[in-house]
């Protein structure tokens, strides 16, 4: 008896991309607990570039499949929803030890549980997040409704990079870690709009997204001017989310 039918040749190419993706975002777990919290957001990072282009490689090869899409969100769920989380919990209480102290310890288990409390919540939520998108995106094609995951984990994974590599990262900036996360986390499960990027009908607009679209392609990988995906990242969601709830005013 034949308990399940065999991927095809053409859907392995998208798979072995989410399975990369998958790779990395262990890679960035096991970077937090080692205390390379700098590699561990650069692989996050990294997994940003690559999340969609699984989806795109299946598409063209007309390989895409509910196995494929339950596979894309496991990996999404290590990748920006417990990696994430895994580089506060670390990196917080070494750069802002008075905020976010704790140790390994029994003793010092009262200390840790905001932190604690804060990193599962996110994780929980990704989780939420990524379930409520698998039954919902075919109900709306051209807007999500909450905060992607992949956008929340790379907000903070960019963050983390940008105002490291600007010096800028004080125990005062790292202590605002912990409750990015949470406000990402409610952002995850909202029901806040936000239209889907697609091709820029105008030569112009086009234009600007293969400008910046090359550019980060480039910069994350070199691990320098990580401000500029940053930016990039930070004025869609504001802006998107902005756009996206006139869009529902208009139409209601």
């Amino acid at each position: 008896m034949k308990l399940i039918d065999p991927i095809p040749l053409r859907a392995v190419p998208a798979n072995l991309i989410t399975c990369t993706g998958m790779t990395l975002g262990f890679l960035s777990i096991a970077s937090s607990f080692l205390g390379n919290v700098d590699r561990a957001a650069w692989f996050i990072a990294l997994c940003a570039l690559i999340d969609k282009m699984d989806g795109t490689v299946a598409r063209r090869l007309n390989a895409t499949s509910e196995f494929g899409i339950q596979m894309d969100s496991f990996s999404d769920l290590i990748t920006f929803g417990l990696a994430p989380a895994a580089l506060v919990w670390s990196a917080a209480p070494v750069i802002a030890p008075e905020v976010w102290g704790h140790s390994a310890t029994l003793a010092g288990l009262p200390a840790a549980l905001p932190l604690a409390s804060v990193c599962i919540l996110y994780c929980v939520f990704a989780a939420l997040r990524l379930a409520k998108f698998n039954v919902t995106t075919s109900e709306h094609p051209r807007v999500f409704h909450g905060l992607p995951t992949t956008l929340a984990g790379s907000l903070v994974a960019l963050l983390f990079l940008a105002t490291r590599e600007q010096g800028l990262l004080t125990p005062t900036v790292m202590a605002l870690f912990p409750p990015l996360l949470a406000v990402n986390a409610g952002l995850m499960v909202s029901n806040l709009p936000l239209p889907k990027l697609r091709r820029a009908g105008h030569p112009i607009g086009f234009a600007i997204q293969i400008l910046l679209g090359v550019a980060i392609f480039l910069l994350v990988p070199l691990q320098m001017f990580f401000w500029l995906p940053l930016a990039v990242l930070v004025g869609y969601v504001g802006i998107g989310f902005i756009i996206g709830l006139q869009g529902e005013a208009a139409a209601s």
